[in-house]
């Protein structure tokens, strides 16, 4: 019974993400989404996210390792920030191998910061990188398919 319990509570959260993410996607599109631009820190929303997968990671035995300065500020929308690094950091968890590495680099490129996420996980084809960053796309393979969750590639 608990593993019951425990399988709905999994997809319940899975239908909020979705529903979170097609509220936004709906505001984006329409022009009604306002950036909330302040000031951030990636090294925090970095931090929250795999705070976030924590259990989860715990639960397969993947590592999660980041590598960033102290400080790393910008100004820009949290809620976005948090988006971003949900998806990236929950997505390497999701389809990486049990005992495998999750590793979330950020530093300075020139004027700029660059976050590499990268991890020992299944890959992609170079097919399905192609339809990655497409509207609600989810890669369905013969690697995917048992993996649950819905849509949690999608683009936000």
């Amino acid at each position: 019974m608990a593993r019951v319990i425990d399988r709905a509570l999994v997809r319940t959260e899975g239908m909020r993400k979705l529903i979170v993410d097609l509220l936004n996607m709906t505001r984006i599109e329409s022009g009604q989404k306002r950036r909330d631009l302040a000031a951030a820190d990636l090294r925090d929303a970095a931090a929250a996210a795999i705070e976030t997968v924590a259990a989860a990671a715990a639960a397969r035995g993947v590592t999660i390792h980041l590598e960033a300065p102290e400080r790393a500020p910008l100004v820009a929308d949290r809620g976005e920030l948090d988006i971003i690094f949900n998806n990236l950091v929950s997505n390497a968890v999701k389809y990486n191998r049990d005992h495998g590495r999750v590793a979330i680099a950020i530093d300075r490129a020139d004027a700029a910061w660059r976050v590499r996420v990268s991890d020992t996980g299944i890959g992609l084809s170079a097919e399905d990188a192609q339809r990655l960053f497409q509207d609600f796309v989810r890669i369905k393979n013969e690697q995917t398919r048992m993996i649950p969750g819905p849509a949690s590639a999608c683009r936000s």
